[in-house]
């Protein structure tokens, strides 16, 4: 697990909860640094959370990758399927524009 020394951290294997529920380094005046320092946590805390990683850049890398995984279509294909977009569109707006032609036309001839 990625996360491993944190979990060990959080379960209180090296820092006993005090009664207030809050943990803390079981030396007095010890700091929670030091505490993991002297412990040998050190590393392994390090090694798991380098540095936490740009959200967007990684998001960026993860939309890069999963373009690779997608089937483009071919050139042909891609003619085809846009031709027939372009000529139903053509279609579907004479047809709106006959019915306004033909409801304006019946409009005027009630409203006379």
């Amino acid at each position: 697990m990625a996360f491993g020394s944190i979990a060990k951290l959080s379960q209180g294997s090296h820092l006993p909860k005090t009664g207030r529920g809050v943990e803390s380094p079981q030396c007095s005046g010890d700091g929670i640094i030091d505490r993991i320092k002297k412990t040998g946590y050190v590393s392994q805390f390090f090694v798991t959370i380098p540095f936490m990683k740009n959200p967007v850049l990684s998001y960026i890398k993860e939309v890069r990758n999963e373009l690779f995984k997608v089937s483009w279509p071919t050139k042909k294909e891609t003619v085809r399927l846009t031709t027939i977009v372009v000529v139903v569109s053509v279609v579907v707006a004479a047809y709106l524009g006959a019915l306004d032609f033909v409801f304006s036309l019946v409009l005027k001839l009630i409203l006379k």
